[in-house]
């Protein structure tokens, strides 16, 4: 299948971008709900979530770690 026939190819795009926008106290709350690791840089963590076994479960959430006190809502 190529990639311009992927109908979540969009979806995918939109979370890489959000994922790429989240600060770290962010990225490690998200991490911890998706029960992978919390240490390390900025750069493993986005990787973590967005390769990791969470990223299932993050594409499917709406909103998660948007807040800027790194809450999540």
């Amino acid at each position: 299948m190529s990639s311009s026939s992927n109908p979540h190819r969009a979806e995918i795009e939109q979370f890489r971008q959000k994922v790429s926008l989240l600060l770290v106290k962010q990225l490690q709350n998200v991490c911890s709900i998706a029960g992978l690791r919390t240490s390390g840089i900025k750069a493993e963590l986005q990787r973590r979530i967005m390769y990791g076994k969470g990223a299932l479960l993050l594409l499917c959430a709406q909103g998660i770690g948007t807040r800027r006190d790194g809450s999540l809502g």
